[in-house]
């Protein structure tokens, strides 16, 4: 399994293997980020003072030119896999595939933001991402981290393995050293693993001996009717729903005036990042010429 090391490596968990999914604007000096954004995304200016706005932080020399930040990129998410960076991709791979997130993004093909601009700060240069179409989906985590967002999710694992489980790091371990999941397998390995592993619990041909200690209280709880499980893929696919955990959807407009704050959110719609010191700049000086 994927190591994490610290708290930080996983807030707002994003990655590919070669981050090469946004591509510079070019612009010359004295050129201005507000007539970019009228060019590519001009619903956003039309009513910006009530629109929450969304950032990410970026670091890294692809961001700079000459030591200083680059003002804007576009990047168009749905066209490139992402891969979590810091763990397992087991529960992006649930979620994508399941019919309780059809109307989401697509986790592993969006870009990762955050409503929170201090939070952005801890990663890098704060740019604030801009849909160009309105009305694009946004997906709006019921956490800071979506990490920790499967509250319903860990209640019921809880009750059927007695024992914690508050992230999705343990669901993750629990797959991995329970049912013998490996690294980076697709939909129908992860469907197929379970349902083997749960099979040979009803047959008693499950090793214990192998398995972690969370998994053998599931198997003696399953045993004795404690818990009554007939099909584990649908049940997490329930448990695992945005409904029951408190995700939301919006469609991301000029009305869009009350986003939760601090928290994390993520679209696959094409966008436009734009360095927020270099957006607040100019907009002050339109508003006062200073």
């Amino acid at each position: 399994m994927k190591s994490i090391k610290k708290y930080d490596e996983f807030i707002l968990e994003y990655d590919v293997y070669f981050d090469t999914r946004s591509k510079p604007v070019k612009m010359k000096k004295g050129d201005s980020v507000l007539e970019e954004i009228k060019k590519i995304a001009p619903w956003y200016l039309e009513n910006i003072n009530e629109i929450a706005p969304i950032y990410r932080g970026f670091q890294g020399k692809r961001y700079t030119r000459y030591n200083e930040p680059r003002k804007m990129f576009t990047i168009s998410p749905s066209r490139f896999e992402r891969y979590a960076r810091n763990t397992d991709n087991h529960y992006i791979e649930l979620i994508d595939n399941s019919h309780y997130w059809t109307e989401y993004p697509k986790r592993s093909r969006s870009i990762i933001c955050t409503t929170g601009l201090e939070k952005a700060g801890k990663y890098g240069q704060v740019y604030r991402v801009i849909p160009v179409l309105e009305n694009s989906k946004i997906a709006v985590c019921p956490k800071d981290d979506v990490f920790f967002s499967f509250k319903y999710l860990f209640g019921k694992l809880r009750e059927i393995n007695n024992t914690g489980f508050a992230s999705i790091t343990d669901f993750n371990d629990w797959l991995n050293f329970g049912f013998g999941m490996p690294e980076d397998v697709d939909y129908n390995y992860i469907v197929d693993r379970i349902q083997s592993v749960m099979d040979d619990m009803e047959y008693n041909e499950y090793d214990e001996e192998e398995v972690n200690q969370a998994l053998r209280n599931f198997t003696k709880n399953l045993k004795s009717g404690k818990v009554e499980i007939t099909d584990m893929v649908a049940t997490l696919d329930a448990w695992m729903s945005p409904d029951k955990n408190g995700f939301s959807l919006i469609e991301y407009n000029r009305n869009s005036d009350e986003l939760p704050e601090n928290k994390e959110v993520y679209t696959s719609s094409d966008c436009i990042l734009v360095l927020e010191s270099a957006f607040q700049d100019e907009f002050s000086f339109e508003l006062y010429g200073e």
